[in-house]
């Protein structure tokens, strides 16, 4: 491990990747890591020593083996000013850099990481997406963009009919069939 550097390469940095691109060996990628894994990273226990710094470690992104479409997981009270929704299922790269949703306009409102969670719970923040206030009236059916992490997006066109559920049995689960995948 000769040729490792530690820390994040200094400017000048390289031109910005192009749409459509996974992460090089070359690259530096940084993570943020919780005491207990950090620790079980440099010491092989969760109450081991844990000094400051960079861990020197190779990863592989490996492609999320999934079956069917993306679904989106459509949060209670949603209506055409306010809606929260999750992105599940999805392949590839596993999770979503952006999601938007397309106005009658035709202009597209990114939605924002949820907020309304503390960074104690951290997995249900950045896994529930909300329509930023006074970002329109959406008419229905309403079309959501999903951006992952190397600039590939696809459009779940008229994903969402209904604000509710026709089975109110499935109130608090209200999975939407995207109709596409990565």
């Amino acid at each position: 491990m000769s040729d490792f550097k530690y820390g994040c390469q200094l400017p000048p940095s390289p031109p910005p990747p192009a749409k459509n691109h996974d992460p090089t060996s070359d690259e530096s990628i940084h993570f943020d890591l919780s005491d207990i894994a950090m620790a079980r990273l440099q010491s092989g226990t969760p109450d081991g020593a844990m000094p400051d710094g960079v861990i020197p470690t190779k990863y592989k992104r490996i492609p999320c083996p999934v079956l069917g479409n993306m679904y989106f997981w459509l949060q209670t009270n949603a209506n055409e000013y306010y809606f929260a929704l999750s992105v599940v299922n999805m392949a590839k790269m596993g999770a979503p850099a952006t999601v938007e949703a397309r106005l009658p306009s035709g202009t597209w409102v990114g939605l924002q990481r949820n907020s309304n969670y503390t960074m104690s719970r951290p997995q249900e923040r950045y896994g529930t997406w909300v329509l930023p206030q006074n970002s329109g009236k959406f008419d229905l059916p309403v079309s959501i963009r999903v951006t992952d992490g190397s600039g590939r997006s696809v459009v779940a066109e008229g994903a969402i009919k209904s604000w509710t559920p026709a089975d109110s049995a499935q109130k608090e689960t209200y999975y939407i069939d995207s109709g596409v995948q990565f």
